[in-house]
């Protein structure tokens, strides 16, 4: 016990050099555990998600921009699809057909706004914790994380956010009533509102109500079915459902993506074949191969990362072995006192293996607090 409260007597006297050997040696040591929890951390979150997801469809373009904003809820679609193809593809009986709508965001937090259908649930296994699902128009469920960091419960309205605050040609979004909040996933669905469908089509503007007595106002003159609302209606109630309508052919209406659990892999296979010709304006992908191909650039990263903090740690360890030296020569007079006195050769080896133990001891505790 002696030796060891000799050496932390001596480091003490020494603090400036001791805190710089265990800062680094501390600081690579985290570093290189960083990188590689980091890069798990990334796999894993992606890896999960995609797994599940065998099949999307969406407009051609970035299939990354697809994945992020179908599967992780980021940033709303910029181009849609039309619903035919949705209703192609479950007429074909290829599997479970999922329609998604992701073109708003609350003005709380900026959550996203998911239209879908029930699939959507059964796909995700998603259940609600509190209250029901959306039965009707302008009803919507919350994510656990919505409820959590806004407060938002049953009952309560949610404002949807304008697409531009200079287009004044969007349709006023009507407020969603807040009637369900889900279980907690750890995934983009804690962060999401979903409603149904026919409710996202409404913010979009394929869909709107009348006030009674507005008749509206036609936008063509040739068509009598096309008219706006000269008084917008921002909140679906009891006495307003029933005027709500939708104007064009449904074939047309727009969705962002469309998810598909196909039943085997031959429906699969057939899928993706029906959108290999590039002159088709839809794609079909395999999100698993996109998420794969980031990954691999991760990796890369982190191999670079890792060898950079191997050789951090390694010059550390080097310059610890250094300074042990420089020590060694710097304290003669001190070590041959310890010899005048009776201490040996092992008893001054000893002594500086404490030290090193020490500081080793320190890099560790500090690693722990850090970490």
């Amino acid at each position: 016990m002696s030796f060891i409260r000799i050496a932390h007597r001596f480091l003490a006297s020494q603090k400036w050099v001791t805190a710089l050997l265990v800062a680094s040696f501390s600081g690579s040591s985290l570093l290189l555990v960083a990188v590689n929890q980091t890069v798990e951390s990334i796999d894993r979150a992606f890896s999960d998600r995609v797994s599940s997801t065998p099949l999307i469809i969406g407009r051609r373009g970035s299939r990354f921009d697809l994945v992020l904003h179908s599967i992780y809820f980021r940033n709303p679609a910029s181009q849609s699809i039309p619903y035919g193809e949705l209703q192609i593809a479950a007429a074909a009986d290829s599997g479970l057909c999922v329609p998604l709508l992701f073109t708003h965001e609350t003005s709380i937090h900026h959550s996203p706004i998911i239209a879908t259908t029930d699939a959507y649930f059964i796909a995700r296994k998603l259940a609600v914790a509190i209250g029901s699902m959306p039965k009707r128009l302008g009803q919507c469920v919350i994510g656990a994380s919505v409820s959590d960091t806004s407060n938002i419960q049953i009952g309560d309205f949610l404002q949807p956010q304008p697409k531009s605050a200079f287009d004044v040609t969007s349709p006023v979004p009507i407020e969603l009533e807040v009637v369900g909040i889900l279980n907690r996933t750890n995934g983009p669905d804690d962060m999401a509102v979903i409603t149904n469908l026919e409710t996202g089509w409404i913010l979009t503007g394929t869909g709107h109500g009348h006030i009674s007595g507005d008749d509206g106002t036609r936008t063509n003159n040739t068509d009598g079915d096309s008219h706006i609302p000269e008084t917008p209606i921002t909140r679906i109630t009891d006495e307003n459902i029933n005027s709500f309508h939708f104007h064009g052919d449904e074939k047309e209406y727009p969705l962002s993506a469309i998810l598909i659990f196909p039943k085997d892999l031959q429906a699969q296979t057939v899928l993706e074949g029906k959108y290999l010709d590039d002159n088709n304006p839809l794609q079909a992908i395999i999100p698993e191969h996109v998420i794969q191909e980031v990954l691999e650039s991760v990796y890369r990263v982190e191999s670079i990362l890792s060898v950079v903090s191997i050789l951090s740690l390694a010059f550390v360890v080097l310059m610890l072995v250094v300074l042990t030296v420089l020590s060694i020569r710097l304290r003669k007079q001190e070590i041959e006192t310890l010899h005048m006195i009776g201490c040996n050769r092992s008893t001054t080896i000893k002594l500086v293996g404490c030290e090193t133990t020490l500081i080793l001891l320190y890099s560790v505790i500090t690693m722990a607090v850090g970490y």
